[in-house]
Formats: structure tokens, C-alpha cells, sequence
């Protein structure tokens, strides 16, 4: 017979030990051995070794796991590359601002994520840089060119002072 655990509001109809039959009395015991065998079956140490080695723990690659050090360096990334530009971004219009700042943001996740990884090449970091700024309305070609080779020599400085 299997326990219930009491519920309030329900009656558990109330068994008393004369009332068990002989066979309800004999599939419990018989049970009884099964469970006793199997609780005090030693493991061997092979089965607990191979299962130990078949167990894969997942890694924990949230957002929520990024050190403080990674996001204060995202948030000098950001600062350089805000540098200077205070004066144009406030003469877009606010969807343009809205598209810039996201842009912006995007841009320096993904210098960082190159500083971090250790294939940080300057070509791609002004790459980068330039496809950011081109965003901008009616902005000369060679000015997009020397400001992102500006904000790249400041970031790859920042980050070799590492």
C-alpha cells in the first residue's frame, strides 16, 4: 500500500491493522527486499567513475556572468568613441539619434569582444569604426577616415596599457 500524505478538507479512510489482507500484506513485504537490495547494493567505483565522466555540466555564457572589469572597459570603448561627437549628434533628428546610439553601442560590444579575444587588427577595429560613423548625415568621407583612425590609435593605447 502506498502512504498519502494528509490533505486538508479530505478524509483518508482510516485502516485498521485486522483489515489488511494476507495479500496486500504479501506484495509488501515482497517489495520490501527489492528496495532493501538495492539501497545497500555498494557502487563499484568503475560505474561511479563512468558516470561521473559521462555527466557534461553546461557553461554559463549569460550576459548576467560578464565581469565588472569587461563592462568597465565597454563603457571606455563607448566613452572614446562618444568623444567629439556631442555637437553632430545633437543636430539629428531623434531617429537618427536613436539609430546612432544603438549603432554606437553595437560598435563597441564589438571592439571589445576583439580586444578580448586577442585578434584585435586595427583595420578591423577602424572598420568598424568607419561603418558606425557613416550613419552620420552629410559627413565628408575624410573626415569619417580620420576620426575613426583617431578613436582606433585611442583604443588600441587603452588597451595595450592593459
Amino acid at each position: 500500500m502506498s502512504e498519502t500524505k494528509d490533505l486538508p478538507g479530505v478524509e483518508q479512510p482510516k485502516v485498521q491493522p485486522e483489515q489488511v489482507s494476507d495479500q496486500e500484506q504479501a506484495s509488501v513485504e515482497q517489495e520490501q527486499p527489492v528496495e532493501a537490495n538495492f539501497e545497500q547494493a555498494p557502487a563499484s567505483e568503475e560505474t561511479v567513475s563512468e558516470i561521473t565522466a559521462s555527466v557534461v555540466l553546461p557553461q554559463d555564457k549569460s550576459p548576467a556572468a560578464a565581469t565588472p572589469s569587461t563592462d568597465i572597459e565597454l563603457k571606455k570603448v563607448e566613452s572614446v568613441l562618444s568623444q567629439g561627437l556631442e555637437s553632430v549628434f545633437l543636430t539629428m533628428d531623434i531617429a537618427t539619434q536613436a539609430n546612432f546610439k544603438a549603432q554606437g553601442e553595437e560598435t563597441a560590444k564589438q571592439i571589445n569582444t576583439l580586444l578580448h579575444s586577442g585578434k584585435a587588427k586595427m583595420q578591423k577595429v577602424i572598420t568598424l569604426i568607419i561603418n558606425w560613423l557613416r550613419l552620420i548625415p552629410r559627413v565628408n568621407k575624410h573626415f569619417l577616415e580620420q576620426e575613426a583612425k583617431i578613436k582606433a590609435d585611442e583604443i588600441m593605447r587603452m588597451y595595450q596599457q592593459k
